[in-house]
Order: C-alpha cells, then sequence, then structure tokens
C-alpha cells in the first residue's frame, strides 16, 4: 500500500508533516489520526494501509513539535505553544473538509491524541463525523462497581456489535 509524506501549511506558515494513505478505490470516510505522547504519525503505520485497502482516507499527523514536525530552534518533543497546537488541528480539519466536502470525517486519536480529538470534537461541534479514541487518558482511581466487571464480557460476548456506555452499566 502505497504511503505519502507531506506536509499542511498552517496559518502561521509552519508546515506541519503528515503521513497520507490514500484509499484504494472510491472514498468512503476520511480518518484523521491523532498520535499519543512521544509518539508521531508512524505510530500508524500498521494501521493506515489497513484503512486505504477498506476505502479510507487516511492521514496521520506529526502534531508540531513531534516527529518530523519540529519547529526552529526548539527540540524535538517541545512546541512553542500548546494552543498553536489545538489551532493547528482546526487548520487541518478545515483543510480537509475543503478537500473531502462529500465524505464522513473521524478523528483517531490514541493516547494523549485522544485528548485532542475530544478539545477538537468540544469546540467545533459538528466539524467532525465521528471519534474513534484508543487508550483514552482517564482520571486515575477510576473503578467500575464489582458487578459491572463481571457483567460487561457476559454482555460484549452476547452482543459484541453493541456500544456500552459504562456510565449506564
Amino acid at each position: 500500500m502505497q504511503v505519502l509524506e507531506q506536509h499542511f501549511k498552517m496559518t502561521d506558515g509552519f508546515e506541519l508533516f503528515y503521513k497520507k494513505w490514500p484509499a484504494s478505490g472510491q472514498i468512503e470516510r476520511v480518518i484523521l489520526c491523532l498520535h499519543g505522547i512521544e509518539a508521531h504519525s508512524g505510530a500508524f503505520n500498521f494501521m493506515g494501509p489497513q484503512l486505504a485497502g477498506a476505502g479510507a482516507e487516511v492521514y496521520a499527523l506529526d502534531r508540531r513539535g513531534s516527529g518530523k514536525s519540529v519547529e526552529p530552534g526548539l527540540q524535538r518533543g517541545d512546541a512553542s505553544d500548546f494552543n498553536r497546537q489545538l489551532e493547528d488541528l482546526n487548520n487541518v480539519v478545515a483543510n480537509l473538509r475543503s478537500q473531502h466536502s462529500s465524505e464522513k470525517l473521524f478523528l483517531f486519536g490514541h493516547s494523549i491524541g485522544c485528548a485532542y480529538a475530544l478539545w477538537f470534537a468540544a469546540h467545533y461541534s459538528g466539524s467532525c463525523d465521528g471519534l474513534v479514541l484508543a487508550a483514552p487518558p482517564v482520571a486515575q482511581g477510576f473503578k467500575l462497581p464489582s458487578l459491572d466487571v463481571i457483567t460487561l464480557p457476559f454482555q460484549s460476548a452476547f452482543e459484541p456489535h453493541h456500544m456500552f456506555d459504562l456510565l449506564d452499566l
């Protein structure tokens, strides 16, 4: 599967690196992947080709300060402004929306990437069609009630395609 390495030009002129796995055939959906802390777009090398083979146009960013998106004068891992990282996400989604106006757009966040995806969805509701959150950072000390710990595996075994809201169990 082909992977392209390109840059999105941000409104402040910075060029944000990304990888793109073009959909094989007609584009059915667009997925923007947001990596975790101490990671980069390469974290999605294992799934980008598979998703593209299933009709998704897949983009994986190197968040400003990570991977190949290092700002001049800063070390990898550092960004001059956290708010600028959030604005970058807004710029990228707007760019993808203009390129793919008829396809659904999903944000896929891994680890701290989930926090970026949730922030974006909360501040720009309606700008994306859905979120996929893998290993989201959660509050320490959260415990499922004992009965739910027993019930949940059985429910998921008998209803494998049902989405469960853990707050409603």
